[in-house]
């Protein structure tokens, strides 16, 4: 009798314990003192890889499938205090405050004076390559990219006409009809081979592509039939130009432009996985190897920018000096540094245009450009004797504008002079802005073998589930970046406005 009711206690306190214990955890992370939210701060179950990182707004989610209440759960920002917790202690939606954990830096330099910011900075140049010397890895990365367009005004006055579903009516359809706002994003989760070799692929083994569906209308897919139909019946000896005022360029349209867009529309809801790996591949290796002086300006052109040792802090055993950098007159960016003292590694950079700053621009001609914003951050773990990345993300913004007369000339090929055949003249008058974020978290980072790289390969294509708003049935079970608020606000409507 003893043994059953031991049996059923014990049989009790582990529903009890799976009951309490959701797949999925939410919350918040904010700052204790200043209340502001944490973006980009670890979340992991301790003694394991498994973890998530917050978004631009201090929210996460992470996925506790196979883990059991007396786990636990770690939130941990560089320069603040780590904080746990057991799994069965977190109920509903938890917030987590963080407080400062900083030291001072005369403790970690008993015997001198720590070295000034530039001297810092300049050490961790010198050592990146050792620092961040590529291996070979399998990692579980999530990637995001989010796209926001406004049209602010479009005006399209058509002067003359003679291509056949070109006419006027046509063209105030194509004003009326393009989308004053427009919001889309992508997001993808799989395995990632990363070779040591940086000319090398990256291979992918995705799990999930979730792309928010453009629901296209019947006026602008009758605009793309009709320019695949005039540009189809281009002859041998003619060809296509467009010119603007006295400028001009030649329009070159391959024999397999049709086929190309007859079987990009065979394959909507799927696409070539060797065009999601050169993407992965082009911007991890981009912004990771912190080589772009123009992006990490503050690294290179160290006159340009004012820089200040707030204080230190220890991160996974390791010293660290934390360094504001303001600009100059020439500067552009402002940020925080955080770079180990004993490696000289950049393990985290936060960084961001200054106000009143702006990268290229341009007004010429009645066309003009403005990069109006650029932000980013970046954070590396060590993995052995190497430091890899765990996150980063950058994000920019800019502003075009266009007012200029625009031709579309068919034209066929003579001895002495081309002779035009049919031709579209239009002015447009417009502005627009836009904006891009990449976001990119690697849930884990495994080493492997280069055997292992070798042999590991790909699917030819990868499916798409698109969605027209996101839904929490989308990544259930699984450890993503929180969405954005506009993300879960936005849904695709017919009207495309």
């Amino acid at each position: 009798m003893m043994r059953i009711k031991s049996f059923i206690v014990c049989l009790l306190l582990a529903f009890t314990t799976f009951a309490q214990q959701p797949n999925q955890i939410k919350g918040k992370i904010i700052d204790k003192f200043t209340g502001k939210p944490l973006p980009y701060t670890n979340i992991t179950i301790q003694g394991t890889a498994h973890g998530s990182v917050s978004n631009e707004d201090g929210l996460f989610s992470i996925s506790t499938q196979g883990f059991t209440g007396t786990d636990t759960l770690v939130v941990s920002f560089i320069g603040f205090k780590t904080q746990k917790f057991a799994l069965n202690q977190i109920k509903g939606f938890h917030t987590v405050t963080l407080e400062e954990d900083l030291i001072n830096l005369k403790e970690a330099f008993v015997f001198g004076k720590p070295p000034k910011p530039k001297e810092i900075i300049k050490k961790m140049i010198k050592n990146k390559a050792k620092n961040y010397a590529p291996i070979y890895k399998k990692s579980k990365v999530f990637v995001r990219k989010r796209n926001t367009e406004d049209v602010l005004y479009l005006n399209i006055k058509t002067k003359k006409s003679s291509i056949e579903g070109f006419g006027k009516d046509m063209m105030q359809k194509i004003e009326s009809n393009i989308p004053r706002h427009n919001l889309s994003y992508s997001d993808f989760l799989g395995e990632v081979y990363f070779s040591k070799i940086k000319k090398h692929p990256v291979k992918l083994q995705p799990i999930r592509l979730v792309k928010l569906e453009e629901k296209n209308k019947e006026v602008l897919d009758n605009i793309n039939k009709n320019v695949e139909k005039v540009f189809k019946e281009t002859a041998k000896n003619e060809y296509w130009k467009v010119r603007s005022g006295i400028i001009g360029s030649k329009v070159e349209i391959e024999k397999d432009t049709i086929k190309t867009a007859a079987d990009s529309i065979k394959l909507k809801n799927k696409i070539k996985t060797s065009f999601l790996a050169a993407g992965i591949r082009w911007r991890y290796n981009w912004f990771t190897s912190m080589s772009d002086s123009k992006e990490w300006d503050f690294l290179y052109n160290l006159g340009r920018y004012k820089y200040t040792f707030t204080s230190g802090t220890r991160i996974n055993g390791e010293d660290v000096f934390i360094i504001d950098f303001s600009p100059k007159r020439s500067g552009k960016f402002k940020g925080k540094l955080y770079i180990t003292m004993k490696t000289y590694a950049l393990i985290r950079a936060d960084f961001e245009y200054a106000p009143n700053k702006h990268g290229f621009s341009i007004q010429l001609f009645g066309v003009g450009y403005r990069k109006t914003g650029y932000k980013g951050s970046i954070l590396f773990e060590k993995i052995g004797e190497t430091y890899q990345v765990k996150y980063f993300t950058y994000s920019e913004s800019e502003r075009f504008s266009f007012d200029r007369p625009i031709a579309l000339l068919k034209k066929r090929k003579r001895f002495l002079f081309n002779k035009t055949l049919k031709k579209l003249k239009i002015n447009l008058d417009m502005a627009a802005q836009s904006g891009t974020t990449i976001e990119m978290f690697f849930l884990n980072n495994t080493p492997i073998t280069e055997e292992t790289w070798k042999s590991f390969k790909q699917e030819k294509y990868t499916d798409i589930k698109y969605v027209t708003q996101f839904s929490e049935d989308i990544w259930k079970g699984y450890s993503i970046i929180e969405p954005t608020k506009k993300m879960r606000d936005y849904k695709k409507h017919s009207d495309g406005n």
